[in-house]
């Protein structure tokens, strides 16, 4: 697993990769980690069919894959001193940008940004362009209470908790 900033620049952008597990399709989470030493859930997916997210501060993006999650990060999180980090069962991992990594590393994380970003240009060829996939918004714009979401994300959770065991 890793995590990957995209693009610093306005839209900010990181990309969490999950190539080991790609037929796994777990639950993540993305925390914003400030340099002062808070820690901050901004956004929780769960699985079932497809990614639920809920999201904890307006103005994120989120498109989910099994193997990857692209995430816009909107500027009022972005210019915040601090970094994200993913993470997705007992793994977390931080965004680190390509320009921080080793000439090999910053290689093979640009080969796999290129070929993930394929899939998700075919993923989006399939969907019908007359009704644009639908973003991970604040969940009342998805017809739910934020009260009700959780209430569906936390019995999906107990149910998979369940199915662990």
């Amino acid at each position: 697993m890793s995590c990957v900033i995209k693009n610093s620049e306005t839209p900010f952008e990181i990309q969490c990769l999950f190539p080991e597990a790609a037929a796994d399709k777990k639950d993540f989470s993305v925390y914003f980690y400030s340099f002062i030493g808070s820690q901050d859930l901004m956004i929780t997916c769960t699985y079932l069919e497809t990614y639920s997210c809920i999201i904890n501060e307006e103005g994120f993006i989120v498109r989910a894959h099994p193997s990857m999650a692209n995430i816009t990060v909107p500027d009022s999180i972005a210019t915040r001193n601090g970094t994200f980090a993913c993470q997705r069962g007992d793994q977390v991992v931080t965004c680190h940008s390509l320009d921080v990594l080793s000439s090999k590393n910053k290689e093979a994380a640009t080969d796999l940004l290129n070929k993930n970003d394929k899939i998700w240009a075919q993923q989006i060829r399939k969907e019908d362009p007359e009704n644009p996939p639908e973003k991970n918004t604040p969940n009342e714009e998805q017809g739910l209470t934020a009260n009700e979401h959780q209430v569906n994300v936390a019995k999906r959770m107990k149910r998979i908790q369940l199915e662990n065991q």
